[in-house]
């Protein structure tokens, strides 16, 4: 990884990632930028020869939104926590520009939920959901206090997330929560807003 140049000027933080080290696995859906893949990240790691990435593609490549991809980048990379979810870096060289960051193996918050409650034997996007059994009232507990956590940890950075929902949450092995879109976040200290107007393949 190198530093990544925006307009030709280095920034001091952002970590640039190689496209010929990304290899795309499967959609995963679809956030503010454009749609998101699960793919696999080689030299990412100083441990690991590869490992599992979600990575957000830019669908809109005009000059406004590539301005809000950089923004939303360097924010980011400013941003460090244990309930936020990491941020490795960005590719840039070519089209469509890509956010990397960590894979939450058990998805987003709110299909969590569904696929443990009381109703877990309902359709989510028209598929049924395996299911573990239903959390309970500890376990949930432990739920909102990382989201709690994490909220704290914006706030102290003058961050506002501006639309925290379990859809924008993600869950990890051991029902480990983070914050993990940021699309609609801005600096409270700020006049700038941060908004976003089947086989494995190299991008």
């Amino acid at each position: 990884m190198s530093l990544v140049k925006w307009s030709g000027v280095e920034q001091e933080d952002v970590q640039h990632i190689k496209r010929r080290d990304i290899v795309l696995k499967r959609e995963l859906g679809e956030g503010a930028f454009g749609k998101v893949f699960l793919a696999e990240c080689y030299n990412l790691s100083p441990t690991k020869d590869k490992m599992l990435v979600a990575v957000k593609t830019l669908k809109d490549p005009t000059l406004a939104a590539r301005k809000d991809f950089q923004r939303e980048a360097e924010l980011l990379t400013n941003l460090q926590h244990e309930h936020i979810v990491k941020f490795y870096g960005v590719c840039v060289d070519g089209d469509p520009l890509i956010m990397v960051f960590e894979y939450m193996k058990h998805g987003d918050l709110n299909k969590f939920l569904r696929a443990h409650g009381p109703d877990a034997m309902i359709l989510v996007d028209g598929q049924p959901l395996q299911t573990n059994g239903e959390l309970g009232l500890s376990q949930m507990l432990h739920i909102a206090t990382q989201i709690a956590a994490g909220m704290v940890y914006l706030a102290s950075q003058h961050f506002v997330h501006r639309d925290l929902a379990t859809r924008n949450c993600l869950v990890g092995n051991g029902l480990l929560v983070k914050i993990g879109d940021f699309g609609m976040s801005r600096d409270i200290y700020s006049t700038d807003y941060y908004r976003v107007s089947q086989e494995s393949h190299t991008i």
